[in-house]
């Protein structure tokens, strides 16, 4: 008798040190079960994906100056979120959010080729002026 209980305890002890792919801890001595410490969540946001570019949740922009300032708000908020750093990447994102007609004539700026995403957005507020205007604020 005393055999089987050092034989039950010594099994209980080896199984409070093993985990569990449920949400409980193993059983303890007293044979009930104690739940998992709640995690803690992190306060940074975890990585997210692009969304694809035709999809309802994928931001666009139709050509609309005055929307244009708050379509390139969201987008670089998307690539902070996607983790996205590199400019090719950015700008390639970008011209998939627009129409295929602003595509093209965004694609063929040269800093689209060879300038990094800021030389891009001062292209942009050259052929869109109402982005500059946006930003310093205007007499009316």
């Amino acid at each position: 008798m005393i055999l089987e209980e050092s034989f039950i305890e010594h099994n209980l002890d080896s199984a409070q040190h093993q985990t569990n792919s449920n949400f409980w801890l193993p059983l303890t001595r007293y044979n009930t079960l104690t739940p998992a410490p709640p995690t803690v969540q992190s306060k940074m946001p975890s990585k997210t994906q692009m969304p694809t570019p035709l999809s309802p949740s994928a931001s666009k922009w139709d050509g609309q100056t005055k929307m244009l300032r708050n379509f390139l708000r969201i987008v670089e908020q998307l690539f902070r979120l996607a983790e996205i750093l590199d400019d090719r990447q950015k700008l390639d994102w970008l011209i998939s959010y627009v129409e295929a007609d602003i595509a093209d004539q965004w694609s063929s700026f040269p800093e689209f080729e060879t300038g990094p995403w800021n030389q891009f957005l001062d292209r942009l507020k050259i052929e869109y002026p109402e982005l500059t205007s946006e930003e310093q604020g205007t007499m009316g």
